[in-house]
């Protein structure tokens, strides 16, 4: 396989990525999120979900944090990861959505889960501090990667992408109106679609760094993801869900983007050519000069591209403008009974 990194490139700041056991390894991740109307009481069903997580030893990793989507409604999102797809699957069948659907629709609530099952060879992380405690890295080992900060070095990360590998398998996109109220929607997200989760940590900075990063840096991250939220399709960003994490007490992040991209090309020609990116790699890049060699504050991501049958999207009574619903619905096959008489 040919890298892009250029022979005489010297990274100007160190960078870490986890360590896998083989590149089939595999990662399930799963966003979980209940949607309600702001005043909605569904403490009793964000209590019953995270103890769901929480009894199963088969969960390697869970967290929280919710947001408030463009249609006004909240979501309390549960980032939550299992090391194989037999324990993911004993997870699911131990606490079906089904089970979960007609009390939810009575009350006004949604459910969506958004599941990626990806081989190591399809992702890649980077993190901009050896200890890393979230998502995929958190109990994993991590190492030092040479392959980061030019552009072309998020594919030299991802084994199955070198040589202009894992195309996008859809090339036009559209939105439509699918209506999951009442109703559980769910299909599988094209192959080769490309999932990322950026998360930022500064609580636990020292005080200039964190000054610096709270008045310089997440002004400007900010500005990206808003400009993603208003231009899905000039971008191929589908879907992005900034949120405050709080869970478990005291993370090591406070925010977590959990974006959906069209393909690895569409994230990657934002990353390398778009204002609003260009502006946040600035920022950092003036922070890590500013700080070096001890920057301190969290920041990193993991991607992942999907294989074919590898992401499944699931709507139960959300509002039609939900994560990928707008834009996939319409592949699913299942015939969608009301929800509220089972």
């Amino acid at each position: 396989m040919t890298k892009i990194r250029p022979r005489d490139f010297h990274n100007p700041y160190s960078a870490y990525s986890s360590t896998f056991s083989s590149l089939d390894e595999v990662i399930v991740m799963a966003q979980i999120g209940l949607q309600y109307l702001p005043g909605t009481d569904a403490k009793d069903v964000h209590e019953r979900l995270q103890g769901a997580l929480a009894a199963e030893s088969c969960v390697y990793q869970a967290e929280a944090g919710r947001h408030v989507d463009a249609a006004g409604r909240a979501n309390e999102v549960f980032m939550t990861y299992w090391t194989s797809d037999e324990d993911y699957q004993r997870w699911r069948a131990e606490h079906p959505l089904e089970s979960w659907a007609p009390s939810l629709v009575e009350r006004g609530i949604g459910l969506w889960v958004e599941t990626i099952q990806v081989p190591a060879r399809r992702l890649e992380t980077s993190f901009s501090t050896e200890d890393v405690r979230w998502g995929i890295a958190e109990s994993r080992s991590t190492q030092l990667n040479p392959f980061h900060s030019y552009f072309g070095s998020m594919r030299d990360r991802i084994h199955d992408a070198e040589d202009g590998g894992l195309q996008a398998t859809v090339q036009d996109v559209s939105m439509g109106a699918v209506i999951s109220l009442d109703r559980h929607i769910w299909f599988e997200v094209p192959e080769n679609a490309c999932f990322i989760r950026s998360p930022q940590g500064w609580r636990h900075c020292p005080d200039a760094e964190r000054d610096w990063f709270e008045e310089r840096m997440l002004p400007v991250y900010q500005a990206g993801v808003d400009y993603l939220v208003d231009n899905p399709l000039t971008t191929g960003c589908l879907s992005i869900r900034k949120l405050d994490v709080d869970f478990p007490a005291g993370s090591q992040v406070q925010t977590s983007s959990l974006a959906w991209w069209q393909s690895l090309a569409h994230l990657e020609a934002w990353a390398h050519e778009h204002p609003t990116h260009l502006a946040i790699l600035k920022s950092f890049g003036e922070l890590a000069a500013h700080f070096a060699p001890d920057v301190t504050v969290v920041l990193g991501h993991e991607v992942y591209v999907v294989p074919e049958g590898g992401a499944r999207a699931e709507y139960v009574n959300c509002h039609d403008r939900t994560g990928l619903l707008p834009f996939f619905g319409h592949l699913s096959t299942t015939e969608s009974h009301p929800l509220t008489h089972h």
